[in-house]
């Protein structure tokens, strides 16, 4: 089992596991109003959407999706109240995943990280 935590380049994360993956999304510098969407096949699926959210350039914004383990937290503060009432706390399918990172301020400087595993069924 490969457990090195995968990065994504060029907005596409791939899970080369067999089961779908839980991710973790970090969000480091300023935006505002954050929203991360997966696409499959040119179609957005999932998106996890903020509201009445800003962040500086010192802010991080942590999202995490794992069963038991989900929530969103800036700089360690739940802001569980400012997600968007659709978000959906989305994994990335098995193969090639398109994620759109967008936000409200027109010239964001956050970056985006994007930390997941690859599953494996074990028998």
């Amino acid at each position: 089992t490969n457990n090195v935590p995968n990065t994504m380049s060029n907005n596409i994360a791939v899970n080369e596991g067999q089961v779908a993956a839980p991710v973790t999304i970090r969000i480091e510098g300023a935006c505002i109003n954050p929203k991360i969407t997966k696409i499959i096949n040119g179609e957005d699926v999932a998106y996890i959407k903020f509201n009445n959210l800003t962040l500086g350039a010192n802010d991080v914004l942590e999202i995490q999706t794992a069963f038991g383990q989900k929530g969103v937290w800036l700089n360690g503060n739940t802001v569980f109240n400012k997600l968007d009432f659709s978000s959906e706390f989305f994994s990335l399918d098995v193969g090639e995943n398109e994620i759109e990172f967008s936000d409200e301020s027109g010239n964001r400087t956050a970056a985006i990280h994007f930390i997941y595993k690859n599953l494996f069924l074990t028998v």
